[in-house]
C-alpha cells in the first residue's frame, strides 16, 4: 500500500534551492521538487520521499528522533514511516538544513509537496533623496535595492550590485535586512562619489532562482558651477561711469551643466554703490553667485549759476557764478573772459569794464559730465549831463513895457548829473542866464523876465550847451480903446423914398483901428444892431462918420438909441445915447456915408 501511495505522487521539474554550508565541510546538495510528506496522527508517524541531484547524507530531525541516510544523486529516498516525536520535521543535507516542516500541516492520505521553489525573486530599487527634474543629485545618494520572493517561496539567498564597469558585489543574508520571515530582503547602499553612475542589481533566492537584471543610474554633482560677472563701460579712473552700464554673467558646469544662468542686467538708475548679483545653477541645483558692486553712476552735467546773464550796463558790471554737482562731486571749474582763463575756482566773482565781452563758465564732474554757460556782457561808458530843452513857453503877445514871463522845462537825458547855465536870447542877442544843476532822468523849469521896449515881432531863444528851443513874440503898443466925442442926429432928405434918419459920430482912437458900431435901442420896440464899420474908421485916429436908417412917416413916438465903437482888439468905447422923436424905425440901420 506505501508503495502505490508514493508512486501516484509524481515529481516535477528541480528546483534550485541554495544551501549555506554550516562549517564549510560537505558541498551543498540540490533537491529536485522539494519534499513531499504525508502523515498518520493516529499511528503517530510521518513518511517523506525526496530526490538529491548529487550524492549526499541526508539527516532527518523530528522532534528527539533524528536519522541518517546516504542518498544518491538523482535516486528518490523514501525515509519510510518515521515516528513523530516533536512538532517539526527538520530536513538536512550535508548538515545544511533545506527544508523545515511543522508537522501540523502535513496532511494525512495524500502527501503534500513542502520546500519547492521555481518562481525567481522579484527586485526593485528607490533612490533617496529622488532626483531632481533633470535627473541629478547634489548631495550623496542612498540607494535601497529590494529583493521579494513569493509566498511560499525559499526566501531570499543573495542581492547583488554593480557599479559601472566593476564587479558584481554578492550581499548574503547576513547583511541583508530581512523580513517576512526571508521572503523579503533589501539593502541600501550609500553612493557620494560625483559622476554619472550606472548601477545593475539582481537578487537569488534559497532555490537558486536569480531575479531578471535591473539598472539604476545615479547622477551625482555636489560642486557648484562657476559664474563671472563683467560691467561695461568700465569706470574711469574716479570710478564713475555717465552712461547705463550694463553687467554681463558667463556661467559654467563641468559635470552636471547649467541649467540657468543670470542673463545681461543694465543699470540706469543714478546713483552710487550700486550692485548687480547674477545666480548660476547647474542641473544638480548647485546655486553660485556672482555681485559686480561699487557701480557709481551720474548722466546729469553740473549745476552752473551766472548772474547776470548777460546784457548791456554802463561803466562797470560784475558777473557772479557758482558751479555744483550734487551726485559724483566736482574736479575743476574753468571761467573765461573772452578766451582768456581768469579763474579756476567754482564760484566766485569779477568785475567788467567798458567793452565788448563773452563770458563761460565751465565745470566738470567726477564721471565726465561737462557743462558750460556762456553769456556776452556789453559795458557802455556813462553818457554825461544832456540838457534837454524840452518845453518853452512865453506869449505870442505882449505889449511894449510888459514884463514877459519866459520858462523853459529842461530836463537831463544824460546819466551823470550835471550843471549848465541855461542862457536867453532875444533875436539872437544874449539877455540873461541862470545856473541849473541836474540828476539824471531830472528835470526843472527855468523863468526869465524880459520888458520888451519897442514893438515888432522878436524871437525868443532858451538854449543850454546841448538844445535850444525858439518861440515867436508880437510886441505892440499898450490897447487903447475908441472913443466917441459926439453924436448929432438930423433927417436929410436923399432922392429916395422915405426919410432917412442919420447920426453923425465923431470918435477919436489912438490906435486907428475901430472896426465896428454897436447900435442898441428902446422904445415901442427893442433891438440891436452891429455893423462894419471899418472902411470908413480904419487907419484913422479922428473923425466922423454918418449912420442911420430908412424912417416912415412922423408919428408921435420917442427911442433911446445907444452907440458903442469896437475896435480890432475887442475893446469897447463909451456908449453914447442920444433920444429920437417922431419917427419909427423902418428899415435896416447901417454906414450912410461920411
Amino acid at each position: 500500500m506505501a508503495r502505490k501511495r508514493w508512486r501516484r505522487w509524481g515529481f516535477l521539474s528541480l528546483v534550485a534551492v541554495s544551501l549555506v554550508i554550516l562549517g564549510g565541510a560537505l558541498a551543498p546538495a540540490r533537491l529536485k521538487d522539494g519534499v513531499w510528506a504525508v502523515q498518520s496522527k493516529a499511528g503517530g508517524w510521518v513518511q517523506l520521499r525526496l530526490t538529491p541531484d548529487r550524492d549526499c547524507l541526508i539527516r532527518v530531525e523530528i522532534g528527539t528522533n533524528k536519522i541518517t541516510f546516504q542518498a544518491k544523486s538523482g535516486v528518490t529516498l523514501d525515509t519510510g514511516r518515521l515516528r513523530t516525536s516533536g512538532d517539526t520535521v527538520r530536513v538536512f543535507e550535508n548538515e545544511v538544513l533545506v527544508c523545515q516542516i511543522p508537522v501540523a500541516q502535513i496532511p494525512e492520505g495524500s502527501p503534500k509537496q513542502f520546500c519547492y521553489d521555481e518562481r525567481a525573486p522579484v527586485v526593485r530599487a528607490a533612490v533617496s533623496p529622488a532626483p531632481n527634474a533633470h535627473g541629478w543629485n547634489n548631495a550623496p545618494v542612498t540607494v535601497t535595492i529590494t529583493a521579494e520572493d513569493e509566498e511560499g517561496g525559499s526566501g531570499i539567498k543573495a542581492i547583488y550590485y554593480k557599479i559601472g564597469t566593476r564587479s558584481p558585489v554578492e550581499v548574503g543574508v547576513a547583511q541583508l535586512s530581512i523580513s517576512q520571515g526571508g521572503r523579503v530582503a533589501s539593502y541600501s547602499l550609500k553612493l557620494s562619489d560625483e559622476g554619472t553612475q550606472n548601477i545593475g542589481f539582481w537578487a537569488v533566492d534559497q532555490a537558486g532562482n536569480e531575479s531578471e537584471h535591473q539598472a539604476l543610474t545615479v547622477r551625482i554633482d555636489k560642486t557648484r558651477p562657476t559664474i563671472t560677472a563683467s560691467r561695461s563701460p568700465q569706470p574711469n579712473s574716479y570710478g564713475w561711469n555717465n552712461t547705463d552700464v550694463t553687467v554681463s554673467f558667463n556661467c559654467s558646469d563641468n559635470l552636471s551643466g547649467i541649467a540657468s544662468c543670470t542673463g545681461q542686467q543694465r543699470v540706469s538708475r543714478e546713483g552710487s554703490g550700486q550692485s548687480v548679483t547674477g545666480e548660476a545653477v547647474d542641473k544638480a541645483g548647485n546655486r553660485e553667485t556672482a555681485t559686480v558692486s561699487n557701480i557709481n553712476i551720474d548722466k546729469t552735467q553740473p549745476s552752473i549759476s551766472l548772474s547776470p546773464s548777460g546784457g548791456t550796463y554802463k561803466e562797470s558790471v560784475t558777473f557772479n557764478w557758482s558751479a555744483s554737482d550734487g551726485l559724483s562731486g566736482l574736479i575743476g571749474c574753468w571761467v573765461y573772459v573772452s578766451g582768456s582763463r581768469i579763474s579756476t575756482n567754482c564760484s566766485g566773482s569779477y568785475s567788467l569794464s567798458p567793452g565788448s565781452y563773452s563770458v563761460e563758465v565751465k565745470a566738470e564732474d567726477k564721471a565726465g559730465n561737462v557743462r558750460s554757460v556762456s553769456a556776452s556782457y556789453t559795458v557802455e561808458r556813462k553818457r554825461p549831463a544832456y540838457f534837454d530843452i524840452i518845453d518853452l513857453s512865453a506869449p505870442s503877445r505882449a505889449n511894449v513895457g510888459d514884463s514877459v514871463r519866459i520858462s523853459a522845462t529842461v530836463k537831463n537825458t544824460g546819466e551823470e548829473r550835471g550843471t549848465q547855465d541855461i542862457k536867453l536870447y532875444i533875436d539872437g542877442y544874449w539877455k540873461d542866464s541862470k545856473s541849473l544843476t541836474l540828476n539824471p532822468g531830472e528835470s526843472k523849469t527855468v523863468s526869465f523876465y524880459y520888458t520888451f521896449s519897442y514893438s515888432g515881432s522878436y524871437t525868443i531863444e532858451v538854449a543850454s550847451d546841448n538844445d535850444y528851443a525858439t518861440r515867436r513874440i508880437e510886441i505892440v503898443r499898450p490897447a487903447q480903446p475908441p472913443r466917441i466925442t459926439n453924436i448929432t442926429w438930423g433927417s436929410i432928405s436923399l432922392p429916395f423914398v422915405g426919410v432917412q434918419v442919420g447920426y453923425f459920430i465923431s470918435f477919436s482912437d489912438p490906435d486907428g483901428d475901430i472896426v465896428k458900431l454897436r447900435h442898441d435901442w428902446t422904445g415901442p420896440t427893442s433891438g440891436s444892431h452891429t455893423v462894419d464899420v471899418s472902411s470908413v474908421t480904419w487907419g484913422r485916429t479922428s473923425g466922423t462918420f454918418l449912420a442911420g436908417w430908412v424912417g416912415c412917416e412922423p408919428a408921435p413916438v420917442v427911442w433911446y438909441d445907444y452907440f458903442t465903437l469896437i475896435d480890432a482888439e475887442g475893446n469897447e468905447s463909451n456908449t453914447w445915447m442920444i433920444v429920437t422923436e417922431g419917427y419909427a424905425h423902418c428899415s435896416a440901420f447901417g454906414v450912410l456915408n461920411w
